[in-house]
């Protein structure tokens, strides 16, 4: 749900995501990208799996976040796209506590970035994340900004086997390393789909 100020109000995204909860959705929330209008609010106040952008996000707004259970989800690529002269507090929020998620955002309006390994990169470069907080944030926290935590994103038992190896010496040389392709393995729930 896109709540800003040049799209939906709070009050019109409270009466969208109440709806989809009685179907059974679960709300994701577009909030403080460009403005506080109070989307922070009302993830909270209904429980949502996520909100997403977050370049706006204060003081106040992270702290509504702690122990909410929403996941807040970073988009370097588009604040980077749009040239933005701000981008989310992805830091504060780690230091708050909060399983910070990244993703692309990928889409033909504001961010044209395609690939995790340079949102990766951009979350380090732009967001300040070390590269284990950034690869955390591309797969733990993301499958939970998901709502699919607790089947995806790690490698631990009770979960889907989606695996991509890397033919690097160290995780780190992943995002730092943007443009090239190191991926010389995939497998998805155990089944291998990609061979270098």
């Amino acid at each position: 749900m896109f709540t800003e100020k040049k799209a939906f109000t709070v009050a019109q995204s409270r009466k969208v995501l109440e709806a989809g909860l009685k179907w059974g959705l679960k709300p994701k929330i577009h909030a403080d990208e460009i403005n506080v209008l109070g989307g922070i609010d009302l993830a909270v106040e209904l429980g949502a799996v996520s909100a997403d952008h977050l370049l706006m996000t204060n003081d106040a707004g992270i702290e509504k976040l702690i122990n909410s259970g929403v996941i807040p989800t970073v988009l370097p690529g588009t604040s980077t796209y749009l040239m933005e002269s701000h981008h989310a507090p992805a830091k504060k929020m780690i230091e708050a506590g909060l399983p910070v998620a990244i993703a692309s955002d990928h889409n033909p309006g504001s961010c044209q970035f395609l690939g995790a390994n340079i949102i990766q990169s951009l979350a380090m470069l732009q967001l300040k994340m070390s590269a284990s907080q950034a690869l955390i944030a591309g797969t733990a926290h993301a499958a939970y900004a998901l709502g699919l935590g607790d089947e995806i994103g790690a490698i631990e038992v009770g979960k889907s086997m989606d695996i991509a190896l890397f033919d690097v010496k160290s995780y780190r040389e992943i995002g730092y390393k943007v443009g090239q392709n190191f991926l010389y393995d995939l497998i998805i729930d155990g089944v291998p789909v990609y061979t270098e």
